[in-house]
């Protein structure tokens, strides 16, 4: 059933705004693995509910792993029927934002967990993984889907932790693995409807020259695959690993880098790990194939759970006649969610490396479907283990146990054996299970039993491996690991190389190691406290303690300071901080008070020189102060100043003067002018007067000079702009309205616009004169055509304007339930011609065919109202002349007649 939903709708156990099955068609749901997920759809405008699917409305439709929430984002009417387009709501994650979050050395479920927490907004999506991957990713001014899923970029989490996704409306999977074996077979003349097979052998390769952080090569160059003697060729590939530095040169110090008998390793190995796990040295296969679904079927209604096939899941298909057989994984399908079957599903025999026309790997093409991980993903998982240590325990257990066909048990009263032999003395392999306990040998009944627990509560093991273990003491010579935990909660010590991070609710709270100094590359041992430490770069509130040689100086110096802010060298700035060193220095800075505070009295005492640095200095003397300095003198007040003389007063620097009036006037009076200058282009000139401020230029002018922009704003809010476009057009930009002064070649005029000046706008006036005085003109002379024909040759239209069309759509879009639906009869028709119509005669638009020549048009019309006149006045003087003579015609015919009839009187009798 497929139902349509208000955009703000959070229960969906209903019928929503109604359903959509009796109406709807061509529906296709379509998934690729780790890529898009996407509902799409035609539907009558007019049938029940066209009219209400609208943008960002929800849908529910039936997909392979159940109801699924789609959004509505392009309904699109088309003789009189709608084409609609959807994503799944999974994408509403698109308009969140991660502003800034450093992801340090976590596993897949605490990573997502920290990108939901730094979220700009709270969200109901829920994140789940069982990736153990321990990895690191900075992420700035990222959106979650493309945190999550672009493995363009080296810190998604694709490139970092891999994964394969899955969407199940607000709750997101990344999954070590989606989908499994579950033995379905897709068999010619059983449900094979037709196969179509791709195989690219173009980006195969069979020996390899990796290459290391700043060009690091092997001393014997390549790693060969085992395959290679199948080619005619070798296939040569040199392939970046830029996660893999040694610890040489300028890099001895990296904390990244590794010893350079063991980078040379991780390149041997990396380069092996393409060969075995990515088949770089296969040919790429791809398979869409059409079947129909068994579970569907009455034959196979009953075996409807062994037929089912789900994204991930690895399938055999099988065409006899062809001598075709693969076994591949579904990385995409297109669904049909009306009657709920498969249309078409597409299989990878093998994940792929990106290594086709550039060489470069450091994304790893991920389940056929373009989706790659990065390289430094391959470097954390060397780090961390593809699949947890207690879940390989259980596959490893697993198979043992299923595979362990023959043996032989003998059942005693006090005990049972489970042998490998019948005869308990030729036995070699033998389980015992007797009161005290159970144990297993592999040399014999008699022990020694190095696997066995007793009844005594011991455990004899070389390996245990569990998912929770809990005791009151762990004792032994070494214990490997990154994280300790007292408990199975969020707080715990995490513990990498040299690193140690004391976590609660999984940030890091406390954090104790070591920094390379950015200003000298000493090693700097540092201890950071914060609610949530970043290493990377020092948040508002970081307490750091930290201790370093000071370079190419025979001391040490220590710090305890608070963070707040970067310098301009893009250090942190310590806005307050106490220093020591071995010379016996110590210095205590703050940006704001430095409080020294004594119950009996405060002793500052120094055998050389005291110095104070205070907000108010306050010396009182019944005579006189002096104040003698051989160096600088600096004095400071955020109050007043007051200095009186009866003489002159002299201030005189040779590098700056400063004067601070925050509270009060600042007067400047002078009789012959003042001029303020501010040299360095990096520095403004402010004033601020909340009392107003007045500029008067008296007789002369009042210069205002910027070179980007000059700002009005009124109350707080923008009034108007002045802005200089890069084509040397000025703008006048008003709230809703923007004058430009056109200097673009064809607009070369004065425009006026709307307030973001993307469309032209009206103009209400009382009259629009346009200057006509011959001084203004030149090469005068009559018209060289005929207006009237001119006119008879302009074809006039009726039309709307985008804008209008534009804001109709968003009415309707945001249309109430019971309001009208508008139509362009809502909307102003406008009348005139297209200026850029070839058939419209020039003179009625300007040179360009940009805009309707106004001026000009009237003009014509009253030169066609001349032409008009004078061939009537002509053909009134004519049709005078021509009645006139008629009139003398009729009057010589009247006379005649006159004549004739006198000439034919009888004589009288």
């Amino acid at each position: 059933m497929i139902t349509l939903y208000k955009p703000t709708e959070t229960d969906f156990t209903h019928n929503g705004i109604g359903i959509l099955d009796d109406n709807i068609y061509d529906a296709v749901i379509e998934e690729e693995l780790n890529g898009l997920y996407v509902l799409s759809f035609k539907y009558p405008l007019f049938a029940p509910h066209g009219l209400e699917i609208g943008g960002q409305c929800l849908i529910k439709a039936p997909t392979p792993d159940g109801n699924q929430l789609f959004r509505v984002a392009r309904p699109a009417p088309s003789m009189g029927e709608l084409h609609v387009f959807c994503y799944h709501v999974f994408y509403d994650l698109v308009d969140n934002l991660i502003e800034d979050t450093f992801i340090q050395e976590k596993g897949g479920q605490a990573a997502l967990q920290q990108m939901k927490e730094r979220m700009q907004y709270n969200t109901n999506f829920n994140f789940i993984s069982d990736i153990n991957t321990i990895s690191s990713s900075r992420l700035v001014r990222k959106n979650p889907v493309e945190a999550i899923l672009d493995n363009s970029q080296d810190n998604s989490f694709l490139s970092r932790w891999g994964g394969e996704l899955k969407r199940d409306n607000f709750t997101v999977h990344m999954l070590r693995e989606r989908g499994k074996d579950r033995g379905v077979v897709i068999q010619h003349k059983k449900d094979l409807l037709g196969y179509e097979g791709d195989v690219d052998w173009q980006g195969v390769i069979t020996r390899m020259m990796p290459k290391g952080f700043d060009g690091l090569l092997l001393p014997e160059k390549y790693v060969e695959s085992y395959n290679a003697s199948k080619y005619i060729k070798p296939k040569i590939r040199v392939v970046e690993f830029e996660h893999i530095k040694a610890a040489i040169g300028d890099y001895a110090d990296d904390e990244d880098a590794v010893p350079l008998p063991q980078a040379y390793e991780m390149l041997r190995n990396a380069a092996k790990k393409m060969y075995d796990e990515q088949h770089v040295d296969y040919p790429k296969a791809t398979y869409k194939v059409e079947f129909q679904e068994l579970s569907q079927t009455e034959e196979y209604k009953d075996l409807a759970v062994l037929q089912r096939v789900y994204m991930g899941d690895t399938v055999t298909v099988i065409h006899e006649e062809d001598g075709f057989e693969i076994e591949a994984k579904v990385n995409h399908y297109k669904y049909d969610p009306i009657n709920e079957e498969y249309i078409e599903l597409t299989l990878g025999n093998f994940k792929e490396s990106f290594v086709d026309i550039t060489g470069r790997v450091d994304n790893v093409e991920n389940n056929f479907n373009d989706i790659r991980d990065s390289v430094n993903g391959i470097k954390n998982n060397v780090k961390g283990m593809e699949k947890s240590i207690l879940e390989q325990a259980r596959e490893n257990a697993t198979n043992l146990i299923n595979s362990g066909f023959g043996g032989h048990v003998r059942i005693y009263p006090e005990r049972i054996l489970i042998m490998d032999t019948a005869d308990e003395r030729t036995a070699k392999k033998v389980w015992q299970w007797n009161i005290n306990g159970f144990g297993y040998s592999s040399t014999g009944i008699n022990g020694p039993y190095n696997t066995a627990i007793t009844m005594d509560g011991r455990i004899v093991a070389d390996f245990i491996t569990t998912g929770v273990l809990n005791g009151n003491l762990v004792r032994g010579g070494e214990i490997v690991g990154s994280t300790v935990r007292t408990d199975n909660g969020t707080n715990y010590v995490h513990i990498q190389k040299q690193f140690i991070r004391l976590m609660e609710s999984n940030l890091t709270r406390m954090f104790i190691g070591y920094y390379k100094r950015a200003v000298d590359s000493q090693i700097q041992p540092t201890i950071l406290m914060h609610d949530d430490v970043d290493t990377s770069r020092f948040r508002d509130g970081t307490l750091t303690i930290s201790q370093f040689p000071v370079k190419g100086e025979n001391y040490y110096t220590g710090s305890f300071g608070i963070v707040k802010g970067y310098d301009a060298d893009q250090t942190p700035h310590y806005c307050a901080k106490l220093n020591v060193d071995t010379k016996g220095d110590v210095s205590l800075n703050g940006d704001n008070y430095i409080y020294i505070t004594g119950n009996n009295g405060v002793t500052l005492r120094s055998d050389k020189q005291f110095s104070a640095y205070t907000n108010t200095i306050r010396l009182d003397s019944v005579s006189h102060v002096d104040i003698l300095t051989g160096g600088a003198l600096f004095m400071k007040s955020n109050q007043n100043t007051e200095v009186n003389s009866g003489g002159h007063t002299i201030i005189t620097s040779g590098k700056g003067i400063s004067q601070y009036a925050k509270n009060g006037s600042y007067w400047v009076e002078v009789a012959n002018g003042a001029t303020f200058t501010v040299s360095n282009p990096s520095n403004a000139f402010w004033i601020d007067s909340a009392g107003g401020i007045t500029l008067k230029g008296g007789s002369k002018s009042v210069w205002m000079d910027s070179q980007s922009s000059i700002v009005f704003n009124l109350k707080g809010k923008n009034m108007l702009d002045i802005v200089a476009t890069p084509n040397a057009e000025t703008d006048l930009r008003f709230q809703t309205v923007m004058l430009r002064n056109g200097n673009v070649e064809g607009y070369k005029t004065l425009q006026v616009k709307n307030g973001s000046g993307s469309a032209y706008n009206a103009v209400t006036a009382s009259a629009f004169q346009t200057a006509s005085k011959r001084e203004y003109k030149t090469n005068i002379r009559d018209v060289q055509f005929s207006a009237i024909e001119k006119i008879m040759a302009l074809q006039i239209q009726q039309y709307n304007l985008k804008t209008d069309i534009e804001d109709l759509y968003e009415k309707r879009m945001n249309r109430v339930e019971g309001d009208p639906i508008l139509t362009t009869n809502d909307i102003e028709t406008h009348y005139g011609w297209i200026a850029d119509d070839e058939n419209t005669p020039e003179c009625f638009v300007t040179k360009t065919r940009n805009a309707a020549e106004i001026y000009s048009s009237v003009a014509i019309q009253i030169k066609a109202f001349q032409e008009e006149k004078q061939a009537k006045d002509a053909e009134i003087q004519e049709l005078k002349e021509e009645n006139k003579q008629m009139n003398r015609r009729i009057e010589v015919l009247e006379q005649l007649l006159l004549q004739n009839l006198n000439d034919k009187k009888p004589e009288q009798p």
